[in-house]
């Protein structure tokens, strides 16, 4: 028969984390439909991978392009990883539910995920959110999360105290719908507010809703060492919910024994790293983290009124430690403060005769709260290397889909943005052998996919959906860097989303080829 799309002469790893075999990739009606011993099938387009490695397409579990993808539906700074699918909505941070009465506030509490771009949330409930990104098209897939901060602010805004039974009753109703709206997962993340201000009972009740609807709870764990993800894991068992815990190779030294034992034990649990020293997030994390968030109670206006008292500083000053000189800013909202993007707070404390504290606060303010900092060099390399090693672990970037030009081009935000998949393949893959390149592409692909219950993706089988990457083992490698982010990684040849060429010899072909994948649509459980 004459087939879609054909690849011939390549090195197929499957996914399974199987060496690799030689065969010959048919792909019809969005759908992978045969691997043949022969290279004489026909098809319409025919890819010649003689010295690449033919792979599922990367899925990306740990992801924030929630608004990015508003701006640039392509997300090509994943294109060029191989990636085909992105897992959006964590860090108890997903886009819905919103709700009229705190809608200004949670509007200012989300803005960040924008890069500084003015994006009108035009939407209330999941369903939609979805509605808005099929109107404009995506270059990959998207698995939706509903987080756990926007349901408490959606309720309750930045109260600072327990649920009365009444919140917590329509808190478990917002995430209920948000399943049945199609969501995969409840995440939480427990270093920021409002989600700092709940306690564990809280979040097991949610989780039980999660439970019941097949999900996985998705944790930024309260704190980076052992007791947060004590706390995940009691919670995985209290509400007999699947436990997966982002950006572990901060919390790994202290807690691999606790997650090895809960496995044993027979809770499923699995956790993401990214292959980076540092991390990244919103300007104010370290003031959403101190002292349980106690700074932001009423809500980002009452935060920012706080900043200007001397008071407030003064207690900063005594009881704050941060690491200015690691500390980066990123991304700025306001003109004005765009010249310090990608210096260090420390730097500009001493460039203005400063306190970095004024600093920080002063930058808050001019910004409105909305900027992102970049955390450079706060982790040990063997920690990484042991996060990518452990056989729980699964690959997450963290960042947001950006470009090398265009709206999206805008400050110095963190390399993961642009080489979280190739860094692996390239530098811990090739160059180091941390990882065989069949384990890699497993933890890129099958293990995410068997995680979130994406029974047709993640394994080049005959039946399953063609989301396919072919790059050249010996080219592959990342680009970006702290000081120069906004660079592409390289040798990633051909993407294919549902069967169509996304990626053409390193090109992008402009076809907008994703689509949204829900949890509620899918035969089986995870």
């Amino acid at each position: 028969m004459l087939y879609d799309i054909v690849i011939k002469r390549g090195k197929i790893l499957d996914g399974t984390g199987k060496p690799w075999f030689k065969a010959c990739l048919c792909i019809h009606n969005g759908r992978i439909k045969a691997l043949l011993k022969t290279a004489s099938a026909r098809g319409d387009i025919t890819i010649d991978a003689k010295g690449r490695i033919v792979a599922p397409g990367f899925i990306d579990y740990h992801n924030h392009s929630d608004l990015t993808l508003l701006l640039n539906p392509q997300a090509e700074s994943y294109l060029h990883q191989g990636v085909t699918t992105l897992g959006i909505g964590n860090c108890g941070q997903s886009p819905a539910p919103i709700s009229r009465r705190y809608r200004t506030e949670f509007t200012q509490y989300f803005a960040y995920h924008a890069y500084s771009r003015n994006i009108p949330l035009q939407w209330s409930t999941f369903s939609d959110y979805f509605l808005h990104l099929e109107q404009q098209g995506l270059g990959v897939n998207i698995v939706p999360f509903v987080g756990h901060g926007t349901v408490r602010i959606a309720v309750m805004g930045f109260e600072n105290r327990p649920p009365e039974n009444s919140e917590m009753e329509a808190m478990k109703a917002l995430v209920e719908e948000a399943f049945m709206d199609g969501v995969f997962s409840l995440s939480t993340g427990l270093d920021y507010v409002p989600n700092i201000y709940a306690d564990t009972a809280e979040i097991i009740e949610l989780c039980k809703v999660a439970a019941q609807y097949r999900g996985v709870y998705t944790t930024h764990t309260r704190g980076t060492r052992r007791e947060g993800v004590e706390e995940a894991l009691k919670i995985g068992f209290a509400a007999k919910v699947p436990v997966h815990i982002l950006h572990a190779q901060y919390s790994l030294p202290h807690s691999a024994p606790i997650i090895e034992a809960a496995s044993n034990k027979g809770l499923k649990v699995s956790f993401d790293a990214y292959p980076y020293d540092g991390g990244c997030g919103a300007l104010d994390s370290q003031l959403q983290e101190f002292e349980k968030g106690w700074l932001f109670d009423g809500g980002p206006h009452e935060f920012l009124n706080r900043l200007k008292q001397p008071r407030i500083r003064q207690t900063l000053k005594q009881r704050l430690e941060v690491d200015w000189h690691r500390l980066h800013v990123a991304v700025c909202q306001s003109p004005e403060a765009q010249k310090y993007e990608g210096i260090s707070i420390q730097a500009i404390a001493e460039e203005r005769q400063q306190h970095p504290i004024d600093v920080y606060c002063d930058l808050l303010l001019a910004n409105d709260g909305v900027a992102l900092q970049v955390y450079r060099h706060a982790l040990d390399e063997k920690h990484v290397i042991a996060a990518l090693q452990h056989p729980l672990m699964l690959v997450g970037s963290d960042g947001w889909a950006l470009a090398d030009s265009g709206a999206l081009r805008v400050g110095v935000p963190h390399p993961r943005c642009y080489g979280t998949f190739p860094r692996i393949l390239g530098r811990y893959v090739r160059e180091q052998r941390v990882l065989s390149v069949a384990e890699a592409i497993a933890k890129m692909t099958s293990i995410p996919a068997q995680r979130l219950g994406l029974i047709d993706r993640g394994v080049l089988q005959e039946g399953m959906r063609a989301d396919i990457v072919v790059f050249d083992p010996e080219r592959i490698g990342d680009h970006a860097t702290y000081a120069a982010p906004h660079q592409y990684s390289t040798g990633v040849d051909y993407v294919i989303v549902n069967g169509q060429v996304i990626l053409d010899q390193s090109q992008p072909t402009g076809t907008l080829a994703g689509c949204i994948l829900k949890k509620n649509e899918q035969a089986t459980a995870s």
